[in-house]
């Protein structure tokens, strides 16, 4: 059920592509369609150097902070509900998982552990 600006109501299957609006129809029907790419959030910060992973107890700050910001700069970081996307500084199961999906999309090693290849490619995607 499509519903137009005039209150008129169509049912049935509607081909998007052929819905108008009432601007478009005033104009002839032409229509200027452009293309924009996401904009991906960059920042500048630096990476830590190492390897980060799981432990007990966790490994916690600054460092772990970085490696969180830059996941969620490329929305990875997972609580997008939660205050700054949960970003908190411990290398947690969250983390660990924010990392493993980047990991698998990349083609690298998808186990959740932050490592030199790890940081190669998200610096250069951040650039």
């Amino acid at each position: 059920e499509y519903t137009n600006s005039k209150g008129q109501t169509f049912h049935g299957y509607v081909n998007v592509s052929y819905i108008k609006s009432d601007n478009e129809l005033k104009s002839g029907g032409k229509k200027k369609v452009t293309a924009s790419k996401p904009k991906k959030q960059k920042s500048k910060f630096s990476l830590p150097a190492g390897i980060f992973k799981v432990t007990s107890p966790l490994t916690k700050g600054p460092a772990v902070k970085q490696i969180q910001t830059a996941l969620a700069a490329l929305y990875y970081y997972p609580d997008k509900g939660a205050k700054n996307n949960g970003i908190d500084g411990a290398y947690g199961p969250k983390t660990a998982n924010a990392v493993k999906r980047f990991q698998s999309m990349y083609g690298l090693t998808a186990d959740g552990i932050y490592g030199p290849n790890t940081k190669t490619k998200l610096e250069s995607l951040l650039k």
